[in-house]
């Protein structure tokens, strides 16, 4: 009975000393998988970031271009007042268009990390193995339980679809909005020109000698 109890007490050591090496690789495992998320997280978010900045930049430096060629355009000809007009409707509309698209993709950014981040340290804490005693032929025993399951990828699937939702929602709204523009500066455009041309209105009704000074 004794070398039994001694036997099964030796096995009892070995099966609990290789639970805590399987709990050790675990969680360095988790700990790795963790730094090398949040790792390509915070390398996307600054690429992203990056990414607005420059499209800010360029849009800024566009518009102040345009602007100088219209107000030149106007100074030298006085008639391009209207030109003006529409140059400066554009330019606000493409500036608040670019400043809500950056906006946007910021603060999705910004949900996808805290989720993303939320999530993984949610796993880190439910995925922990206990240990209970149990009594086996009298003796305690260690039985490893592990608690709730992995949940990994339930927020990332709802976070993306979220992602979607919205880049798709950007996409329509400046679509949406750069069409009405080019509308609007081509009504205005095409009304200008008529009201200075007078020859386009119906050049057949015209008599030679003003067709002569409309040429």
């Amino acid at each position: 009975m004794g070398k039994k109890k001694s036997s099964v007490l030796f096995l009892g050591e070995i099966t609990a000393l290789r639970n805590r090496h399987v709990v050790v690789v675990v969680v360095i495992v988790v700990v790795v998988v963790v730094v090398v998320v949040v790792v390509v997280v915070v390398v996307v978010v600054v690429t992203l970031i990056i990414v607005a900045v420059v499209v800010v930049v360029v849009v800024v430096v566009v518009v102040v271009v345009v602007i100088v060629v219209v107000l030149v355009v106007a100074i030298v000809e006085v008639e391009s007042v209207v030109v003006v007009i529409v140059a400066l409707v554009v330019v606000v509309v493409v500036v608040a268009v670019a400043v809500a698209v950056v906006v946007v993709v910021v603060v999705v950014v910004v949900v996808v990390v805290v989720v993303v981040y939320a999530d993984f340290r949610l796993n880190v804490n439910t995925n922990k193995t206990e240990y209970t005693l149990i009594q086996k032929d009298g003796e305690d025993w260690k039985k490893s339980e592990e608690n709730q399951p992995c949940r990994s990828g339930r927020a990332l699937s709802q976070v993306s679809q979220v992602v979607v939702v919205v880049v798709v929602v950007v996409v329509v709204v400046v679509v949406v909005v750069v069409v009405v523009v080019v509308l609007v500066v081509v009504v205005v455009v095409f009304g200008f020109e008529q009201k200075l041309n007078p020859c386009s209105k119906n050049l057949k009704t015209i008599k030679k000698k003003k067709l002569k000074l409309c040429i």
